[in-house]
């Protein structure tokens, strides 16, 4: 578990789970249904399924933190099948 007050990604501010939570189902809800959600730190992008609360992992190894988090607000996260 990544301890989300004393970890300081890229210059932002330290969060709380529950800042993080947040912070996170605001920003959720500005992407669109199968939207893509680039995070470069983790060299990582997530399609978002809004219907089904699904991340699902379509490029890179993903974001340990990012994903706890959607863990804690109820979504999973999906590998993205090979065509």
């Amino acid at each position: 578990m990544v301890d989300f007050v004393r970890q300081k990604p890229l210059g932002q501010v330290p969060m709380t789970m529950a800042q993080a939570k947040e912070w996170l189902m605001e920003f959720l809800g500005q992407i669109k249904d199968g939207g893509h959600w680039a995070i470069p730190r983790a060299n990582s992008i997530y399609r978002i399924d809004h219907a089904r609360q699904v991340a699902v992992r379509i490029e890179g190894e993903g974001d340990k933190a990012t994903e706890e988090v959607l863990a804690a607000i109820g979504w999973t996260i999906e590998e993205k099948e090979n065509d």
